[in-house]
């Protein structure tokens, strides 16, 4: 099972919604700074991700923790928004919208 430990709105324009930490039980871990993006209805989490610049001198990321199978990736993904749903739903601050 996968909690939210804490979710951060992100109080800028833009596809980011917030920063989320998370506990992962079956895995042991905890995850900080999970990226939670919504554009056109759609949701979506980024792992967290050292920043690099490329030959051409881009901007590049590359993801900290990643899972292999995208089947995997989309399955954390949904079980992670579920998380931050549910703790936006019992920490919700009434002066506050919650953020998707």
């Amino acid at each position: 099972m996968i909690e939210c430990l804490k979710y951060k709105k992100h109080e800028k324009d833009g596809c980011l919604l917030g920063f989320a930490d998370v506990y992962d039980d079956v895995q042991d871990w905890e995850v900080r700074g999970i990226k939670l993006f919504m554009k056109d209805g759609k949701r979506w989490i980024q792992m967290p991700s050292s920043e690099f610049q490329t030959p051409e001198g881009e901007k590049a990321y590359n993801p900290i923790v990643k899972k292999r199978e995208k089947a995997n990736v989309e399955q954390y993904g949904r079980e992670v928004i579920k998380a931050i749903e549910v703790y936006c739903a019992t920490n919700r601050d009434d002066k506050q919208d919650v953020p998707f």
